[in-house]
C-alpha cells in the first residue's frame, strides 16, 4: 500500500476481503498521518448517500457538487485531488452500484469513462468491499485494467498469537487459532484466556453473541463454488 501511495500509479486500488478480517483497520490506520477522506457506503438509497457524500465535499471544494450517481462522485474526487496528492478511501464500494446487473454494467462504464482522466488528477482511490463476488467481478468488468487488487487474508498463526493470553499452551494457541480462522475480531473474542469451549458456547453458539451469524455473512460475502457443503459439526454447550 505504501508503494502504490508513493509510486506513481494511477489505478485505484481495490482491497477487498471478508468481513471482520481487519480491512477498516487497515485503511484507517494506512491513512493515518496523510491527506486523506473516508468515506463510508451501507444499505440506504444511492440518493441519501450522495447527498451525504456531497455534503461533505462542499466544506473541502468550495460548492455543492451535483452528484447523481457513482460516476459523477469519483469526477468529483477527482476534481478534489486536481492539484494536491489525496488519499481517498470509499469502503463498501458496491453499495454504491445497482442490484440490477444489467444497471451496474452501465453505470460501471460511465465509471470507466471518468476513470480515463485519472492521470490528470493527483487522486489515490482505494475502492474497499467486503463481499468478495462482487468485488472480483469488478476487477473483470469494465474497470478491468483500472483496479489494482488488494486481497487482505486472515492473520498468519504468528501474528494471531499476539491476540492471546501470553502464557497460553503451544497445543490450547493452535486449539483457538483453528477456531478463530486468523479472523482479527474472532481471534478478540475467542483468543484471550478462559475456556475455550465456554468462549465458543457464548460467543459463536448463542443467538445474542457477537459471532452468532458469521456463517450466514460468509456464505453472503463468498463467492459460490461449484462443490456443494457435504460434512457439517456440532459443539455440545453442556
Amino acid at each position: 500500500m505504501e508503494d502504490w501511495w508513493s509510486g506513481a500509479e494511477t489505478n485505484a486500488l481495490a482491497v477487498y476481503g471478508r468481513r471482520r478480517v481487519g480491512k477498516s483497520w487497515l485503511f484507517r490506520r494506512f491513512a493515518h498521518g496523510k491527506p486523506a477522506l473516508v468515506f463510508v457506503a451501507d444499505r440506504r438509497t444511492h440518493t441519501s448517500q450522495l447527498d451525504r457524500f456531497a455534503e461533505r465535499l462542499r466544506l473541502l471544494l468550495g460548492f455543492r457538487p451535483s452528484l447523481d450517481d457513482a460516476p459523477a462522485f469519483i469526477e468529483a474526487l477527482y476534481t478534489l485531488a486536481a492539484e494536491r496528492k489525496t488519499l481517498v478511501v470509499i469502503d463498501e464500494f458496491p453499495f454504491l452500484l445497482p442490484d440490477a446487473q444489467a444497471q451496474r454494467e452501465e453505470l460501471l462504464t460511465s465509471i470507466q469513462s471518468v476513470m480515463e482522466e485519472r492521470d490528470a488528477s493527483k487522486l489515490k482511490l482505494m475502492i474497499c468491499g467486503s463481499y468478495i463476488g462482487q468485488m472480483e467481478k469488478l476487477l473483470r468488468g469494465p474497470l478491468r485494467g483500472r483496479l489494482t487488487p488488494l486481497v487482505i487474508g486472515p492473520l498468519a498463526f504468528p501474528h494471531a498469537a499476539e491476540f492471546m493470553a501470553p502464557d497460553v499452551a503451544a497445543t490450547e494457541a493452535i486449539e483457538r487459532y483453528a477456531v478463530a480462522g486468523g479472523m482479527s475480531l474472532n481471534l478478540s473474542e475467542l483468543g484471550p484466556g478462559g475456556a475455550l469451549r465456554r468462549r465458543i458456547c457464548d460467543r459463536a453458539l448463542d443467538p445474542r453473541g457477537p459471532l452468532f451469524n458469521d456463517p450466514r455473512e460468509v456464505l453472503e460475502e463468498t463467492p459460490s463454488r461449484s462443490s456443494p457443503l457435504t460434512s457439517s459439526c456440532r459443539l455440545s454447550c453442556r
